[in-house]
């Protein structure tokens, strides 16, 4: 493998090694349930677990408040807060 080559998957190794550097709050990187949910709508949720459809509006809570972030950084949700994952129930 030539000097070339060998400094390239050097740089490439050490880069996936590290974690992305989102610029957005933690809070939009993960959608945790509870932080999108009224009082009143927790209730329901501790009944129902994820089959609530509250988990939908927290969801969807979530999600507006990425493209609200995003939109005024002037960037996409992508770059600013990385991917979208699945709603969850547990705290990280």
């Amino acid at each position: 493998m030539s000097k070339r080559n060998a400094a390239i998957r050097g740089r490439a190794e050490v880069k996936a090694s590290q974690p992305p550097a989102y610029s957005c709050p933690p809070e939009l990187r993960t959608c945790v349930v509870w932080d999108w949910l009224e009082p009143d709508e927790a209730a329901d949720v501790e009944r129902h677990g994820m089959n609530s459809m509250l988990v939908i509006r927290a969801w969807r809570r979530w999600q507006d408040a990425r493209r609200d972030y995003a939109s005024r950084v002037g960037m996409s949700e992508l770059a600013v807060c990385g991917p979208m994952g699945r709603p969850t129930l547990d705290r990280l």
